[in-house]
């Protein structure tokens, strides 16, 4: 068993880190770049290339490779001019300089790019590329790339990720712990939104948005709609051997904005295979909850815009689920017998019955919803 974690600029999570030998790879980015990534500027810990260095460093002492992030989905097409091209290659030389043995790249001309100026870099395709079926996973095993990051609405297809785990050397990879809707129909323009997000166009910050609208309307469906928490396809720690049976070895844990302390635990109870309790203790449901520090969060959500967006932040962080894992034991099983993708969920009703009875929530959660339905309606 295999892990992936990500690194939130503190070189003490990869101290704390070493302790799990099952830890192979640390992922991060500079915070302020001109190529861009997968998550938003603001609200993430200010990162440059000093802490890069360092980071890298400390995690070759601990036999962990570290894997920079180019992960964009788009980048509103600068890639094709001489001087933004410029920038790309500039990062590559860098990111090889420094030791960088991985890379994570969304956007195939960055993919391209790689393999002619720096071969021996590895190549990890993002979720971002949206690979779900064997046919787009064979275009990218052509174009070279190393690992896959499949998307994670098939994360409970087993007949599929087998397959996928078979295709030549290529490793296939799996988010644990994300819980974006299944399905959800903004994911494309999602990415669309955190890449655009991610990049520095010179001193001009209105590239960034003031809020995440998606993420608002990710937490409304899953809170007012419960069986949405259930059908996301996040993975217990106790289900990682029957991914195993099926080919599956390595895992992501998210968040690049989560706190040392949140991201340990996680990767704890993972690394056990077990974690009694509160399931969602581990799962990336609010990204505002257990961040790096009150002062990014701040920053993050632009505390200078309109009432209403103060007040479903403020919401967002009030709500509250607890899941009973241990309720969840034997879940899995029949996602391994057959295939969700030509099925009605409303015809199921397999994850509501499964929801109703180990969901509960707290007593503002009624409130933050209605909150955020308000938010919602200003679009």
């Amino acid at each position: 068993m295999k892990f992936s974690v990500a690194y939130n600029g503190d070189l003490d999570l990869i101290h704390r880190l070493s302790e799990y030998k099952s830890v192979k790879h640390i992922y991060g980015v500079m915070s302020n770049n001109q190529v861009g990534s997968g998550r938003r500027m603001k609200g993430l810990p200010p990162l440059g290339q000093e802490n890069i260095e360092q980071a890298v460093r400390i995690a070759k002492q601990y036999g962990m490779e570290f894997n920079y992030l180019i992960n964009g989905s788009c980048m509103g097409n600068r890639e094709y001019y001489r001087e933004e091209r410029y920038h790309i290659e500039k990062l590559l030389d860098w990111i090889d300089g420094i030791g960088v043995t991985w890379i994570t790249v969304a956007n195939p001309i960055i993919l391209q790019l790689c393999k002619k100026k720096h071969p021996k870099l590895k190549i990890s395709l993002s979720s971002f590329a949206n690979v779900d079926n064997v046919e787009r996973a064979k275009y990218f095993i052509d174009m070279g790339v190393d690992e896959i990051t499949v998307r994670e609405n098939i994360n409970r297809e087993f007949s599929l990720l087998e397959r996928l785990s078979q295709l030549s050397s290529c490793e296939m990879q799996v988010l644990a712990n994300q819980t974006c809707l299944y399905q959800c129909p903004l994911q494309f323009y999602h990415d669309n939104v955190m890449s655009h997000g991610s990049l520095v166009l010179s001193t001009d910050e209105k590239n960034d948005l003031p809020f995440d609208q998606c993420m608002f309307f990710c937490t409304y469906k899953k809170f007012s709609n419960p069986q949405n928490l259930i059908k996301a396809r996040w993975i217990r720690p106790e289900d990682l051997s029957i991914y195993k049976k099926y080919g599956i070895h390595k895992f992501k844990i998210t968040d690049r904005i989560k706190s040392t302390d949140w991201l340990v635990k996680v990767v704890g109870a993972y690394h056990q295979q077990r974690y009694p309790g509160n399931l969602a203790d581990i799962l990336n449901i609010i990204p505002f909850k257990d961040k790096r520090s009150a002062g990014v969060l701040q920053k993050g959500i632009h505390f200078n815009v309109d009432r209403n967006f103060r007040n479903a932040a403020v919401a967002l962080l009030s709500m509250h689920v607890f899941i009973d894992n241990q309720g969840l034991d034997g879940f899995i099983k029949p996602f391994t017998e057959q295939s969700c993708q030509q099925k009605d969920c409303n015809t199921c009703q397999y994850c509501r019955k499964v929801g109703e009875k180990v969901l509960s929530f707290n007593a503002e959660t009624a409130t933050g919803v209605a909150v955020l339905r308000k938010q919602l309606s200003y679009i």
